[in-house]
């Protein structure tokens, strides 16, 4: 688990596996990516308390000030997941750092879940998952307002599970994360 200075805490867990980048097909690319997945804790219990239309303002509140933070950080926001986010880091720029940038992401959005007045005064704790691992992505799936990037690989699923572990306010990295980003941040094992 890490602890920055803002009080957030960084759990280290899960494996992950990392190795070499190139060109697949179909505009779709062999890179290592580092997957971010935020989640806000108990939303199915404020939308049965709330109409729906309070319901929703106080999900977009949310969802908006951590896509925010998150793409200011570098990270691209691949899909919406209700009440979450799923963003890579990595894609579809790569650069030298993106575990850490991903890390950083997620503290940000950490900070803006304990900081935001929301609509309606329902305040929501997030939790968060960060895997790092070779992918093939880029393909276009789905068709419509449904196609997105499709990801291939062990790091969209490596995020899921951490993600489920987190406490709230807290931020959960595979082990590939954690070595790529040694030194940047106190952490500790889970």
């Amino acid at each position: 688990m890490v602890k920055n200075p803002g009080g957030q805490s960084i759990r280290r867990g899960m494996q992950g596996q990392t190795r070499g980048t190139g060109i697949v097909s179909g505009g779709a690319q062999r890179r290592q990516v580092t997957v971010l997945f935020c989640d806000l804790v108990r939303s199915v219990e404020l939308t049965e308390r709330l109409d729906p239309e309070d319901s929703r303002d106080v999900l977009h509140a949310y969802l908006n000030a951590f896509a925010q933070r998150i793409e200011s950080s570098g990270g691209f926001i691949a899909r919406y997941t209700g009440d979450g986010i799923m963003a890579y880091v990595g894609y579809p720029l790569a650069r030298e750092g993106d575990p850490a940038r991903a890390i950083r992401a997620a503290l940000s959005v950490c900070e803006a879940a304990r900081t935001l007045v929301p609509p309606h005064g329902h305040a929501m704790s997030v939790r968060c998952g960060i895997a790092t691992g070779l992918t093939v992505i880029g393909d276009l799936v789905g068709k419509g307002a449904a196609s997105e990037r499709g990801v291939i690989g062990s790091a969209p699923i490596l995020a899921a599970r951490p993600q489920a572990v987190a406490a709230p306010g807290q931020v959960v990295v595979c082990a590939a994360t954690a070595r790529l980003a040694a030194g940047l941040f106190v952490m500790a094992r889970v």
